[in-house]
């Protein structure tokens, strides 16, 4: 029998009586193009920059490296193309516009995350992938070379030329099938070298492990947090736009920048609630963010 993964959390507080779950009255699909840009990935130097590309899928340059999280550039979510949730209109970036990438990290295996023609088209100019336990699986089914696969439990991890990649907790679930549920592992990421620290959130739900992560790794220079695609029923696995500010401010990251909308809709949610309602808190809270134009490069200071 497969070994089933859990959380390390007990289900979610709810002490987030004022925000609750609402339809809302918005649009679910925003009904124009979003605003997006057409960066140079080629030339963004040796800083820390990061780029949002649309729900998760970011482009991070980080330690002279080339670094994409959860990419996604498929027109629907869904295990079969042309049926499922359908992108927003406006035009995706694609892996010929890319350089390429030292690294892919990807959160967990569900297919708004894990998008096997995405990998496939990227493959070429992929050096290294790095996942949560048995997600490697999946990667090694869509054909990836084995040679190229790291995979890490919670708290353990890589050096990439020295980049420190360690895969940590979050609150969430897997599954690719109604037969596989919880048979892989699923994480965030903290990234860190001689100047800086990065937290991605994965998928998940509020949790004390935010804490503990500050604890261990320190304040994040960025912190990229997931916000969007929430409703009563998966509290315990995504969070509301307000517990997303609490997570930052648990780790008291210098930046934040909101994802997981703008692309696909997952939830009942309108789809501009997500970065409406998570600037409001993060500005009650006095907490630094960003809400970037797509594709826009952030320069991390």
């Amino acid at each position: 029998m497969a070994h089933r993964f859990s959380n390390q959390n007990p289900p979610s507080p709810r002490f987030i009586d004022p925000y609750r779950d609402r339809r809302g009255t918005g649009p679910k699909k925003p009904r124009q193009p979003l605003p997006r840009e057409t960066p140079d990935f080629w030339d963004l130097g040796d800083g820390l920059a990061m780029a949002w590309l649309g729900h998760s899928s970011v482009f991070l340059r980080m330690n002279g490296k080339n670094i994409l999280i959860d990419p996604i550039f498929n027109r629907y979510s869904s295990p079969v193309p042309f049926i499922g949730p359908k992108r927003f209109p406006g035009e995706i970036i694609t892996p010929a516009q890319l350089p390429k990438i030292d690294l892919v990290l990807i959160t967990h295996n569900h297919y708004d995350h894990l998008d096997r023609s995405t990998i496939l088209c990227l493959d070429g100019q992929v050096m290294r992938y790095i996942a949560p336990t048995g997600v490697g699986n999946n990667l090694r089914r869509f054909g990836i070379a084995a040679s190229k696969i790291t995979e890490l439990k919670w708290y353990e991890e890589a050096n990439v030329d020295g980049l420190q990649v360690i895969c940590t907790p979050s609150q969430h679930n897997s599954s690719r099938n109604y037969l596989d549920w919880n048979n892989t592992l699923w994480g965030s990421y903290v990234l860190k070298d001689g100047t800086h620290m990065v937290f991605d959130s994965g998928d998940g739900g509020f949790g004390n492990h935010f804490s503990e992560i500050r604890q261990r790794y320190g304040a994040p220079d960025l912190a990229i947090i997931e916000c969007g695609q929430y409703g009563e029923r998966w509290h315990t696995t995504h969070m509301f736009p307000e517990e997303s500010v609490q997570a930052c401010k648990l780790l008291e990251a210098k930046l934040a920048v909101p994802v997981h909308w703008g692309a696909y809709v997952l939830s009942n949610h309108p789809w501009d609630d997500p970065p409406r309602r998570f600037q409001q808190r993060a500005q009650e809270l006095n907490q630094p963010f960003r809400i970037p134009v797509l594709n826009q490069v952030i320069p991390v200071p």
